[in-house]
């Protein structure tokens, strides 16, 4: 089967790229590499540079797989608080080049989509419960209201569709893990910290409701992030109307400096930090209830210790410095 991926230069793609490919599946990857690497993307991959807006980049992939039907869209700008600063950028890139990219998918038959959304569509929750899918959708930053925006273009689309709501991503495969430029996710930054190629490192926020003072998310292993994109090819090859809405994550969260607690174990020593004020556009508490994946599309995580989520970011961030040397 064949799949277009866009976004397969990114930290996300690369791993999903790699599973698909190691399935035996034509992987057509398109990036415009403006955030993400060139040698990110795994051996196997069919790369197109471009942007999703232009459809010409997507006129040229159709007529050399007059076949392909199916898109995972990936590609898209992450950033919560670059979001606050600058909400026209993420306007632009996660909704209005996406639509027109959207638009350019049916022009050329396309019939399927499995698209990245995220937790942040569901804001500040009511209260300290798992979020179900069901959840108020009320975005706080212009991050998560981007992408809901997107989510609703295409549930008014002919597309057959899956939207994955990613709760907090992070671990790595082998030689494929995180390597934003900025970094601003909080396991690889507190691993560059340990290992010396960051001065400092700071909490942003100590006086949330939450038990420890903290912010609590729902981390997810990469990996397994990959395994349930594997399911969601599965479930639009089946059916030519799926039409489902699922959040990806584990049902459990971790505060801020419970996960420095564990890196601080697994390293065999503390870890000094900062205290600075909350950022904006980051709730206390976004923990996912993944009972609709786990029931209606068979989601089965396989790598969900928090332990081995920091071990493999560890091994990739040693890994990649290695290499850099």
């Amino acid at each position: 089967m064949q799949i277009l991926l866009t976004g397969c230069a990114g930290y996300i793609g690369s791993v999903i790229s790699k599973k698909l490919v190691e399935k035996q599946f034509r992987v057509i990857g398109l990036d415009n590499l403006s955030t993400g690497f060139k040698e990110n993307i795994p051996q196997g991959v069919d790369f197109y540079e471009g942007d999703i807006a232009d459809p010409s980049i997507l006129r040229k992939i159709k007529e050399a797989y007059p076949e392909l039907d199916t898109v995972i869209h990936l590609a898209g700008f992450i950033e919560v608080a670059e979001s606050v600063k600058n909400p026209e950028k993420y306007y632009e890139n996660n909704y209005h080049k996406a639509s027109l990219f959207l638009d350019s998918l049916l022009s050329f038959g396309f019939k399927n989509i499995i698209y990245s959304s995220t937790a942040a569509v569901y804001g500040i929750p009511a209260a300290k419960v798992l979020i179900r899918e069901e959840a108020l959708l009320d975005p706080i930053n212009p991050y998560g209201a981007s992408k809901l925006e997107f989510e609703k273009y295409i549930q008014n689309s002919s597309l057959n569709y899956i939207i994955f709501r990613f709760f907090n991503v992070a671990g790595a495969d082998c030689d494929s893990g995180e390597c934003h430029d900025p970094e601003t996710h909080l396991i690889p930054l507190l691993l560059d910290f340990s290992l010396g190629k960051r001065p400092r490192f700071s909490i942003y926020g100590g006086d949330y409701d939450t038990e420890d003072g903290s912010a609590v998310r729902d981390y997810i292993h990469v990996k397994d992030l990959a395994l349930a994109h594997l399911l969601a090819v599965e479930a639009l090859e089946q059916s030519s109307k799926v039409n489902q809405i699922y959040n990806l994550g584990y049902g459990r969260g971790f505060s801020v400096k419970q996960i420095i607690k564990f890196t601080e174990k697994i390293l065999g020593r503390d870890l000094k930090y900062s205290l600075e004020s909350r950022r904006a556009g980051d709730p206390a508490y976004l923990v996912a209830d993944p009972a609709k994946a786990m029931q209606l599309l068979g989601f089965k995580p396989e790598y969900s210790s928090i332990e081995t989520i920091i071990n493999d970011a560890l091994k990739h961030r040693e890994m990649f410095y290695s290499l850099r040397k």
